[in-house]
């Protein structure tokens, strides 16, 4: 999964230590986790679904006010989409900021979530032109349904985004 290096990456820009989740933890050994190590900011999908536990769906199900109990102000997720009464939920508990990020394998992230409504997404333009089309491979009016495609057009260097170095993709058909 490309999602777990890129968030691996954003916390430790950010200043912050990320601490993974071991793979035999239950969802009460995680959170007694999260408050040993004082944690303010979670990275996880906010769902149930793998049936692994995990998910903040999961977490408040073991532990209903482990978020207002530990001041956790912010939580990142990965193309998962967040339910109005999650959303109504984790804010009724303390959270500030709810981050989605959209991406693919092929060119992550391609997208972040509006800090005014968690829901809705801005598009990443600058390293990949993201478009959202019919099945003519039109565009669709802001807000309809539509196939996205990308067209990779800049690689990341020291420097910043310059030439695309590897594969050049364009209008690639990502499957969402």
């Amino acid at each position: 999964h490309i999602a777990g290096p890129a968030f691996d990456d954003i916390v430790r820009m950010l200043g912050a230590t990320p601490i993974p989740r071991h793979f035999n933890a239950s969802d009460r050994d995680s959170i007694a986790d999260m408050e040993r190590e004082g944690v303010k900011a979670l990275i996880m999908p906010p769902n149930a679904g793998s049936g692994k536990g995990g998910s903040l769906e999961d977490l408040l199900a073991v532990a209903p006010d482990f978020i207002s109990r530990l001041g956790i102000h912010t939580i990142l997720a990965s193309s998962t989409d967040f339910s109005s009464d999650m959303i109504s939920e984790v804010h009724e508990l303390g959270v500030k900021n709810i981050i989605n990020f959209y991406g693919t394998s092929e060119a992550m992230p391609t997208a972040i979530s509006c800090a005014e409504d968690p829901r809705t997404f801005h598009l990443a333009q600058g390293h990949i032109y993201l478009e959202v089309v019919d099945t003519q491979g039109r565009h669709v009016k802001n807000g309809e349904r539509g196939q996205v495609v990308i067209s990779r057009i800049g690689s990341l260097d020291p420097i910043g985004i310059g030439p695309v170095e590897g594969t050049q993709l364009f209008r690639y058909a990502v499957g969402d």
